[in-house]
């Protein structure tokens, strides 16, 4: 029997790359925005004292039920990690609070095959710039 191929969201929560939804999710993970650290020491203290540095938008850990017949998203990013596009995602989650932003996919692994004929893999997102957070 065949596998279903259309993309199933994820306990409620959907996620868009270049406006191709990813399907069957297992698990969604946000590392959150990250700041740099500029060491502004100076000799006259005993103490390290540091500045705010640039932000990092971090990345989206997206682990899959790894469907091969999905022609949608799971296709779109397999094919565009070769490429190296950046692209817009939009996460929605179960309130309709939605993330957007912009990411360049860094991985699409870790394919696991167990004996009960599933295939489990992950997608990496890396967020190139400010991710941003709206309601609906």
């Amino acid at each position: 029997m065949a596998a279903e191929t259309v993309p199933q969201s994820g306990f409620g929560t959907q996620i868009s790359w270049a406006g191709h939804d990813i399907g069957y999710l297992l698990d969604v993970g946000y590392s959150g925005i990250s700041a740099e650290t500029i060491e502004d020491s100076s000799h006259e203290s005993a103490w390290k004292t540091f500045l705010a540095g640039m932000l990092d938008g971090g990345e989206v850990n997206i682990p899959i039920r790894y469907i091969t017949g999905d022609a949608t998203g799971q296709k779109q990013t397999w094919a565009e990690i070769k490429l190296q596009t950046e692209e817009e995602v939009i996460i929605t989650f179960p309130d309709a609070t939605t993330m957007t932003f912009n990411a360049i996919i860094t991985k699409f692994g870790d394919i696991t095959m167990p004996y009960e004929g599933v295939m489990d893999a992950v997608i990496v997102l890396k967020v190139t710039g400010e991710p941003t957070f709206s309601e609906e």
